[in-house]
């Protein structure tokens, strides 16, 4: 057999061959994160792509997939980094972002793949995976706003996060304002909405409830539970607002709620998922999300497929989910008092819940996890087409 005829041979067994994909975070503990990550992984996975999941500090998992998941090992000096993260975090050298890191370097010594998504926490692997891994492609899957990525959670590390976007081979958007700002930054920049990751089995939510859903962390700046408080008090008495979610601020919001008499009118019901989070949007009859910011909010898909309407902010996120307000109510921005009228005008009309319903379960049809995962094969192809750098 002459060398080009070996040479051929082994390109077409390579062509057959699936592409190798992992995606890497640090758990599948409750979060959008996660539960996007092991719903894109799973729905992928196939004779076409063979897909894994790294968890490189994993804990008590909300979430699970149908792929091949990998957990790093735990040994006694990364359980002392684990367990005293909130203090590293502010020696950079130490920090539980690099013990994770380094967890994937060793991970991938040992496993070769053709496609790393990189997830938050990660982003910085991505030039020392180049300079390793050449013929890998590095994706960086951005969760979140850019503005908020750059002024906020990279405030103190702007310069490492671009570099980290221009060394990438390419950078996954949620919505049309981040990938615009990226694209400064890394040319390959490609638009991919979050899917539905409920089924609601065709129900439907109940239009006649007076209580109005909300779903989200116990985030008081972020998901803008300061404004929710003063929404409740601008609704009718009997109607209410039942609370899904816990997190950091969970006692401060509840506090604040009791000092201003709004316990009636606020619920809290504590983290709900799977058929309890269904249950939540079917015997609801609106869906309020007073976010200061979202990412691409996993939320509003949900609360959609179930034919909730939905009263929001005007933000990017939401300008994305609803077509600029075709499909939902989108206040001005900060503006609770326009935020209460749109949700006012909601509650005392039963067709206008009807009509913003029918919408809701229109636009759904948009993020079903067949059209997202299309649009992930899409990309893939796209970017194992692009000449090595």
């Amino acid at each position: 057999m002459s060398s080009n005829t070996g040479k051929q041979q082994r390109n077409v067994e390579d062509a057959h061959k699936p592409m190798r994909v992992l995606f890497v975070l640090q758990d599948l503990h409750l979060g959008g994160i996660q539960r996007v990550n092991s719903t894109i992984a799973s729905a992928l996975n196939s004779t076409e792509y063979d897909v894994s999941l790294l968890l490189t500090r994993p804990n008590d998992a909300v979430y699970s997939s149908t792929c091949h998941t990998y957990t790093t090992r735990r040994d006694v000096k990364n359980f002392i980094f684990d367990g005293s993260r909130h203090v590293l975090r502010k020696i950079p050298f130490l920090s539980i972002n690099n013990v994770s890191i380094n967890r994937l370097y060793q991970f991938l010594r040992k496993h070769s793949f053709d496609v790393i998504i990189l997830n938050p926490g990660f982003f910085s692997a991505a030039a020392r995976i180049k300079q390793l891994y050449p013929r890998t492609r590095t994706l960086l899957w951005m969760h979140n706003n850019f503005d908020i990525y750059m002024d906020k959670y990279f405030a103190d590390s702007q310069k490492e996060l671009g570099a980290a976007a221009r060394e990438a081979d390419g950078i996954i958007c949620l919505e049309r304002y981040t990938l615009s700002k990226w694209k400064a930054f890394n040319k390959n920049c490609y638009l991919i909405h979050n899917p539905t990751t409920i089924e609601s089995d065709g129900k439907v939510a109940d239009l006649n409830s007076k209580k109005i859903a909300f779903a989200g962390r116990l985030v008081i700046q972020q998901k803008g539970l300061d404004y929710l408080l003063q929404i409740a008090e601008l609704i009718p008495d009997d109607w209410y607002i039942s609370v899904a979610g816990s997190g950091q601020d969970e006692e401060q919001i509840n506090a604040m709620a009791k000092e201003r008499n709004l316990l009636a009118k606020l619920q809290f019901k504590g983290p709900l998922y799977g058929t309890d989070l269904l249950n939540h949007y079917l015997s609801s009859s609106i869906l309020v999300m007073p976010s200061r910011w979202e990412g691409f909010s996993l939320v509003a898909v949900e609360a959609m497929s179930c034919g909730l309407p939905i009263v929001a902010f005007d933000i990017p996120a939401m300008r994305e989910a609803t077509d600029n307000g075709h499909f939902s109510l989108l206040a001005d921005y900060g503006n609770v008092a326009s935020f209460a009228s749109e949700l006012n005008s909601l509650i005392q009309s039963f067709e206008k819940r009807q009509r913003y319903s029918s919408l809701s379960l229109r636009r759904s049809k948009d993020f079903s996890i067949n059209s997202v995962v299309s649009t992930w094969q899409q990309m893939l192809a796209d970017i194992n087409s692009r000449a090595f750098r």
